[in-house]
């Protein structure tokens, strides 16, 4: 107790009130970052829709979008909302559709611009996806890249029709060993139909080469292909590029 009032007597009872003032206030700025942390981490939180879509909020106010991180609908037939609840639906998250058997078709909107490389592996019944309006991939590390560089559909060995979306703009390349990221061979000679949108750039021809390929349809404004009844032509419609093989 002596000690305290020699303290105070040293100070001052104003050097003392200051002190008190300091401490305060560095007490109040660490409650306030504790609180934006758990503001922040709320916003991460898991929620789920009536028709089963798993998913969380990255951001805040206009820079707000949705991830899809999971889906438990059960429904064969799957179509992505573009917005949740007013927020944008952007991404579709690491492993959110993986191994999901009940889906048939799969369609992702314009809105969807980013999905992770294992989202739609082990897709055993999927039939038909649509890539609405995908320009990005995040790989394994999270990395965020607009080339494919994992087997996207890997294991969906009864997909038979993909849609490039008009939105759609990445890159997929021919691996070293003239393989393709995109579709695995066991994918790739079941795939049946293919839509190259406006704006696709050029794909490897690879790509055309599956042997249950019968037709390939194109934007009318992509710049670099066209079709004529299901045989893909440069855009100029000068020169054939492939006639799928199971044509008819």
């Amino acid at each position: 107790m002596r000690q305290i009032k020699r303290t105070i007597s040293m100070f001052g009872k104003k050097n003392l009130r200051g002190y008190f003032l300091i401490v305060f206030s560095v007490v109040a700025v660490f409650m306030v970052c504790i609180g934006g942390s758990v503001k922040a981490n709320a916003a991460n939180t898991t929620e789920m829709t009536q028709d089963g879509f798993e998913y969380w909020i990255s951001g805040e106010d206009e820079e707000a979008h949705i991830v899809i991180s999971g889906y438990g609908g059960g429904a064969a037939e799957v179509t992505v909302p573009s917005e949740i609840e007013g927020v944008p639906v952007t991404e579709v998250g690491d492993r959110a559709f993986m191994y999901s058997p009940e889906i048939v078709k799969l369609v992702l909107p314009e809105s969807v611009t980013t999905v992770h490389e294992r989202c739609f592996w082990y897709l055993d019944q999927l039939e038909d996806v649509t890539l609405g309006g995908v320009k990005y991939f995040r790989n394994f590390s999270g990395l965020l890249v607009s080339k494919v560089t994992q087997n996207l559909f890997g294991h969906c060995e009864q997909l038979k029709r993909v849609t490039f979306g008009d939105a759609c703009c990445f890159y997929e390349e021919e691996r070293n060993d003239g393989k393709l990221n995109l579709f695995p061979d066991d994918v790739l000679n079941h795939l049946e139909y293919l839509y190259i949108g406006n704006g696709m750039p050029k794909l490897p021809k690879y790509l055309f080469w599956g042997n249950s390929l019968k037709e390939i349809e194109v934007g009318p404004d992509n710049k670099h292909y066209a079709s004529v009844n299901g045989v893909l032509f440069d855009s100029e419609k000068k020169t054939l590029i492939t006639a799928p093989i199971a044509y008819e």
